[in-house]
């Protein structure tokens, strides 16, 4: 598949957004450090920032009005997500991967698990547009390394995994508070001497 096929993923991938309102793009939408978009799902207008030179291969040959992934066989049409849905499980048949696993959605999903990896979660559900800190914390508990299986909720074993994940943040908590304990002794058994 040629790259260009595959460009409605790395919108996905760059910027959160749902693959329903990547496709629907359209020239205008696309600015110099992002796109302006207006999520179908919720209604929410939102601006999602991606590299310049992204932002150039979408802007490139499009006018403002035209669709920046239009359909192949509709005149006035854009992509569907169908179409996208069909190019990731024909690429996971190629590749050996079991395809009920991967979805366009992964790429959001991705992109929200890198996107904690380097900030908070309210940072993560205001760039994906959740309304509820409950529904991003799903993404934050998702597979770290691919994003995927954010839906599905936590089984024991995955416990090991959740525990690796956080028992560095609670040992490093424990260690400065049984520091802080001590300072505190030290310092109140000097002020009885």
């Amino acid at each position: 598949m040629s790259s260009a096929a595959w460009l409605p993923l790395r919108v996905a991938c760059s910027t959160g957004l749902r693959v329903g309102d990547v496709v629907r793009l359209r020239g205008w939408q696309v600015r110099e450090n992002g796109v302006v978009f207006c999520a179908e799902k919720t209604g929410k207008w939102g601006f999602a920032p991606c590299s310049a030179s992204l932002a150039r291969t979408l802007r490139k040959g499009i006018a403002a009005r035209d669709y920046v992934f239009p359909s192949k066989t509709k005149r006035k049409a854009h992509i569907t997500r169908q179409a996208v849905w069909a190019r990731v499980k024909a690429a996971c048949k190629k590749a050996g991967i079991d395809p009920r696993g991967v979805s366009p959605h992964s790429f959001r999903k991705f992109f929200a698990v890198d996107l904690l990896s380097k900030s908070d979660l309210h940072t993560v559900q205001e760039a994906l547009q959740h309304s509820s800190i409950y529904v991003t914390e799903q993404y934050a508990f998702s597979d770290w390394s691919t994003g995927e299986n954010a839906f599905l909720s936590v089984k024991r074993c995955d416990v090991p995994l959740i525990i690796g994940q956080i028992l560095p943040l609670v040992e490093k908590l424990v260690d400065k508070a049984v520091q802080n304990l001590y300072n505190d002794f030290r310092r109140d058994t000097s002020e009885r001497s």
